[in-house]
């Protein structure tokens, strides 16, 4: 996953999505392919809450599906 630098001024929930976002869009994540929180939250180093939040915007935005831990949708 590539990881770029937190911005000034900027949430801990916004960076993890901006982060996972832009992972989804470039192909860093797969489509179809397994999303752990808890390692996201590791890598880019915040708590898994504003990660979790991050996916749970995501999944409204259909960008990712929830189920159990989330998967980058086909």
């Amino acid at each position: 996953m590539k990881i770029e630098e937190k911005k000034s001024g900027e949430t801990a929930r916004e960076y993890a999505y901006h982060t996972i976002r832009d992972n989804i869009i470039s192909l860093e994540l797969e489509p179809g392919a397994p999303f752990n929180d808890i390692e996201v939250s590791q890598q880019i180093g915040i708590s898994r809450t504003p990660v979790r939040e991050a996916v749970i915007q995501l999944s409204e935005e259909s960008r990712i599906s929830p189920e159990g831990s989330a998967h980058c949708p086909d």
